[in-house]
């Protein structure tokens, strides 16, 4: 552990792994750990910082194109219902 601490740029645990990964599965706190694991100033782990970095660049990402596709899809679904092109006979 204390060689850990000295090399920075040494690999990091399986146990540290799997105790991240379990933190994944915890809705909410996973967000908040990322942000806590991403930007704090702990240099043991840098490997683990920088998964961090790229799980919220690719989280950030994705809600993007997700927005976007809603934005186009979502909205025309919308409009349809609200003013149909064919009128609606009711028996």
């Amino acid at each position: 552990m204390e060689d850990q601490l000295q090399n920075p740029g040494g690999d990091t645990p399986l146990r540290v792994w799997l105790l991240t990964q379990l933190v994944m599965l915890l809705p909410l706190v996973n967000i908040i750990m990322l942000f806590v694991w991403a930007f704090t100033n702990n240099t043991s782990y840098p490997s683990r910082s920088n998964w961090a970095k790229s799980s919220l660049i690719l989280m950030a990402v994705f809600f993007l194109v997700y927005s976007i596709f809603i934005a186009i899809f979502g909205f025309n679904h919308l409009h349809e219902q609200i003013m149909p092109s064919e009128p609606i006979y009711y028996d």
